[in-house]
């Protein structure tokens, strides 16, 4: 029971850390969404919402990868058929800017390596200037931008370089401060598996009690009590 839970538990985990690590980051959320998708299936949404908008897709298990289009109701990983795509093995993140048509949309796939995927999609509002964003992906190779936003951030890549890399002692902050949130939560995840290991105790406990009952039931079940006992109800 308890271990069916923890997928569950982890999505959780994973949405309370994006809020905390996103509003840090200047993004405001928008919607989040959990949902399932099976081996080469696509799951489909549409966005409305206007301005510049980050998508993050959170995989706890399986592959689940991400297709965005301005033109395709359902884009899938065909070419021609999106216009932004993250395809990683860990967290997945397209920046949508505000020039793109509405509405957008968004395809989930289910990679074929894995009978079916688990993911939360979460939107975010960016607070933070398009050049900026954009900028922050200018030292990426071509690869990389093709999983972090496509052919998009290869159009801006010439801007200036953003705020994000005129600071070092801010980066140093935003990690210190990211790790600590993963510390927390891997010790809220121990703290699961701790506990799942009680509960089985103290399951075997319980089981070893009730069988024992069943027996001493068994035992008693063939004496004759007099009359007298037989009648006796019990009081409130």
């Amino acid at each position: 029971m308890v271990m069916a839970l923890i997928p569950h538990i982890f999505l959780q985990i994973l949405w309370f850390v994006g809020i905390i690590l996103q509003t840090a980051k200047g993004e405001q959320l928008l919607h989040s969404v959990a949902g399932e998708v099976g081996r080469g299936n696509y799951t489909y949404y549409s966005l409305m919402y206007e301005g510049p908008i980050v998508l993050y897709l959170h995989t706890s298990s399986g592959d689940a990868d991400l297709y965005v289009s301005q033109e395709v109701a359902r884009p899938t990983y065909e070419p021609d058929n999106n216009d932004l795509q993250s395809t990683t093995c860990g967290l997945d993140t397209v920046f949508i800017p505000s020039s793109f048509k509405r509405p957008v949309g968004i395809g989930v796939y289910g990679h074929v390596s894995h009978e079916k995927s688990a993911y939360l999609l979460e939107v975010f509002y960016s607070d933070e200037d398009e050049d900026a964003i954009f900028g922050s992906y200018r030292d990426y190779s071509d690869d990389d931008l093709e999983n972090t936003g496509g052919k998009s951030f290869r159009e801006k890549s010439n801007h200036p370089e953003s705020r994000y890399n005129k600071d070092s002692d801010v980066d140093d902050e935003g990690e210190s401060f990211f790790w600590t949130v993963i510390w927390s939560v891997f010790d809220i995840l121990l703290e699961v598996v701790i506990s799942h290991g009680i509960c089985t105790k103290i399951q075997k406990q319980l089981e070893i009690s009730r069988k024992k009952n069943e027996q001493n039931k068994n035992t008693t079940s063939d004496l004759k009590l007099p009359a007298t006992r037989q009648t006796l109800q019990m009081l409130d």
